[in-house]
């Protein structure tokens, strides 16, 4: 399935290469759409090369707030994080939540959450799902894909805070069941959050 979008988007690109100018804004929507495929693929740079390209057509001709925009810059502070470049994506996710996108600052504020667990600061995380999840008291559907990330997210928080994470981890093992994410995905992901085997162990990871 992968193969086959790739193969659109790239067909897509070169019938607007051909009859569209350099810099008009249509061009974009295939970049967004192969960063996506590279990130599915973890190809972080790639991924990130595709969002830049579609960013620079964007950002001097899209109107503030328009969610392409902002779920390009989304997905481009995904793959910094992921690359480590921790500054640059939480400037990004700070914009995207300014942009007020509720899917995308649904994104962003895991984003947050997970930088701060990165650097050791289990509070700044807390405070970033409980905005998540007044957003989704009025947005329900904001959280999209990302249940998993949420689950995780504030069970490891609560577990590092010293807080009884008994509902955190029966919530984290349904998401878990729900979400189509390999052992070896987890296991990485575990790893850039710095899981211990006794934190595994407790939260049923």
């Amino acid at each position: 399935a992968l193969d086959e979008a790739e193969a659109h988007a790239r067909a897509q690109a070169e019938v607007q290469a051909a009859i569209l100018p350099p810099d008009h804004v249509e061009r974009g929507d295939p970049e967004l759409l192969l960063a996506i495929i590279e990130g599915v693929r973890g190809h972080r740079e790639a991924a990130l090369a595709h969002c830049q390209t579609a960013l620079t057509l964007w950002e001097p001709k899209l109107p503030a707030g328009d969610r392409r925009l902002s779920r390009a810059r989304s997905e481009a502070a995904a793959h910094l994080l992921a690359l480590a470049r921790f500054d640059e994506a939480a400037a990004i996710y700070r914009r995207v939540i300014d942009d007020g996108d509720p899917a995308n600052v649904a994104a962003a504020r895991i984003g947050l959450a997970e930088l701060a667990l990165r650097h050791g600061h289990p509070a700044e995380a807390l405070a970033e799902l409980q905005a998540l999840d007044a957003l989704l008291d009025t947005a329900p559907e904001a959280l999209g894909g990302n249940a998993l990330a949420r689950a995780l997210l504030l069970a490891l928080t609560r577990r590092r805070l010293g807080q009884s994470t008994q509902a955190e981890v029966k919530a984290l093992a349904a998401a878990r069941a729900s979400t189509p994410i390999t052992q070896a995905q987890l296991d990485a992901w575990l790893e850039e959050l710095a899981v211990s085997h006794r934190e595994r162990s407790v939260l049923g990871l």
